[in-house]
Formats: structure tokens, C-alpha cells, sequence
């Protein structure tokens, strides 16, 4: 369903997950066309990223994440012809279907592949921590720009205020760096 309101509650921020079986031999025009596809989504309205994960044993899966501000937008370039046209190219490397998971919500700040082929976030007390490490200097940082302003709200006002700027900052500009900066520790190799 295509949803037309644009606000993070009806039109959430969404990362698409991919699990891709490819073919022994298939795997350079794989990563070929999945290099291409990549590069025509950066160009398509509220593409935040993509990552490609190449395959750490002999089962030839390929797992890639997708990043999309709204879900609305994810399905403007899912229907595109653009991207019909590459996994035309991609389905005949491939031994079975694609496995696509969607998911949305602040889950999307831990997104990250296993070797199990299952997508599983790191501990809860990880996810909380790293999560207080990001939001407090933000929130200090709010408090003390806008104290000011602050003091003349009443406090729904000021709590209003603190997280319009917070709940965005947190989603598209401090976890994925705070994702990439704690990766090893969220994610421990096994």
C-alpha cells in the first residue's frame, strides 16, 4: 500500500533486507548488476543508502540492506522500470527466489546481517546504550541552544519542541553513525 502522507507516523522510514542465493560461478555479473542497481536507487527520491554483503562461506548469499526515508518512497522505486529491468538481469544468477524483509521503526538503527541469514539485532542492553550514547549529548546540545525559547514554553510545549529535532536527528543523522562507530562491539564476530 502506497501511503501519500509524507510524516514519519503514516509514512514511516523503512530498510528493505534482500537475501539473494546466487549461482557458484554467477557471483561478478552479480555483484556487477547489484553495484548498478545501487547507484540508480542513490538517484530516486528518499534513498538513504544501500550495503552489499558479500557471502563468508560456501552458501553463495548475498545479503543487501536498503535504506528509504518513507515507505511511500521505497514503493515509488520498487514499481520503477528502472529497477524491473535489473532484477530481470539478476533472477536468471540466482538459484531460488529472493527472501525480502521489511521493517521500519527505530528497529532500523540496528539492522545488520548474520551469517544465518537472518537479521538480528544486537542485546537490548547494547541497543540501549548505544542509544542513551547518541541521545544525551543531542538533548544537552538542544537544551542549551535553545534554553532561551525553553523557558518561556510551558513543558508539553518544550518536550514537543526537543523531540521534533531529536526523534529525526537520532533517525538519519546520529545512529547510522553511531551504528558504524560501535559496529564491532553491536556486532562481535563469532
Amino acid at each position: 500500500m502506497i501511503v501519500s502522507d509524507t510524516s514519519t507516523l503514516t509514512d514511516p522510514p523503512v530498510t528493505v533486507t534482500i537475501i539473494r542465493h546466487v549461482k557458484p560461478g554467477c557471483e561478478l555479473a552479480f555483484e556487477r548488476l547489484v553495484r548498478e542497481l545501487a547507484a540508480e536507487a542513490r538517484q530516486y527520491n528518499g534513498h538513504l543508502g544501500a550495503n552489499i554483503f558479500r557471502p563468508n562461506d560456501a552458501n553463495f548469499e548475498y545479503h543487501l540492506i536498503d535504506k528509504f526515508d518513507s515507505l511511500s518512497h521505497y514503493h515509488q522505486w520498487e514499481k520503477s522500470t528502472v529497477r524491473a529491468a535489473y532484477y530481470q538481469q539478476i533472477e536468471p544468477l540466482l538459484v531460488k527466489p529472493p527472501r525480502i524483509q521489511i521493517i521500519s521503526g527505530l528497529e532500523t538503527w540496528f539492522d545488520s546481517p548474520t551469517t544465518s541469514g537472518n537479521f538480528v539485532p544486537p542485546p537490548r542492553y547494547k541497543m540501549a546504550i548505544a542509544s542513551w550514547l547518541a541521545i544525551y549529548p543531542l538533548v544537552v546540545l538542544i537544551l542549551e541552544s535553545l534554553n532561551p525559547l525553553l523557558k518561556q514554553l510551558n513543558i508539553p510545549c518544550r518536550a514537543l519542541l526537543i523531540t521534533m529535532i531529536a526523534i529525526p536527528t537520532m533517525t538519519y543523522v546520529l545512529m547510522p553513525q553511531m551504528v558504524k562507530l560501535l559496529n564491532q562491539w553491536l556486532y562481535p564476530s563469532k
